[in-house]
């Protein structure tokens, strides 16, 4: 099957929006990259508090857009880090260590990479990445038991393989007692 993609947009419009988004990536790039390297340097910005910061800086540099859901978890744990700060801030101090803090990254990371597993295998093993989403939920011969966006790609059953069916099906299984 041919087919020419056409932009609605003119190009003038397509290159000040590949220039924007050029100046804007590169300019956050350079900013997490400096607080990086401040927090390596000086050892006085080593402390749990930071270790919040210094790790959302490196998950937005090591971590491309399909992975977000780290930084927002990140940023919850910081806002939550200083929400106790300013509530509880007696106990927070006594509380707060290097190796809580570590272990609060620990799961973190353990979470995202299951997640971002499942996500890379579906992708591989079911070739979503060449179908658009809409395309898959109209071609649709399943129910759709999870409207979570991390979920309800597995609503997509192709007949056309009986393995791939079992496996899919089995899998949309363990997603349905997960969700509930």
């Amino acid at each position: 099957m041919n087919y020419t993609f056409t932009s609605i947009f003119p190009s003038f419009t397509t290159s000040i929006i590949a220039l924007l988004a050029t100046t804007i990536s590169t300019a956050t790039l350079g900013g997490n990259i400096i607080v990086l390297i401040a927090f390596f340097i000086e050892r006085s910005l080593r402390i749990p508090s930071n270790y919040f910061i210094a790790s959302l800086a490196m998950t937005d540099v090591l971590i491309d857009f399909s992975a977000c859901l780290t930084s927002q978890y990140t940023v919850f744990l910081i806002t939550l880090d200083r929400f106790c700060l300013v509530k509880i801030p007696a106990k927070y101090r006594n509380w707060r260590t290097y190796n809580k803090v570590s272990c609060f990254f620990l799961v973190l990371y353990i979470y995202i990479s299951n997640l971002l597993i499942c996500q890379i295998l579906l992708f591989i093993l079911f070739h979503t990445y060449c179908i658009p989403y809409p395309f898959l939920l109209y071609r649709s011969s399943a129910k759709i038991h999870s409207m979570s966006d991390h979920h309800y790609i597995l609503a997509y059953v192709d007949i056309s393989n009986p393995y791939r069916n079992t496996t899919e099906i089995l899998m949309a299984l363990v997603l349905i007692i997960e969700t509930n």
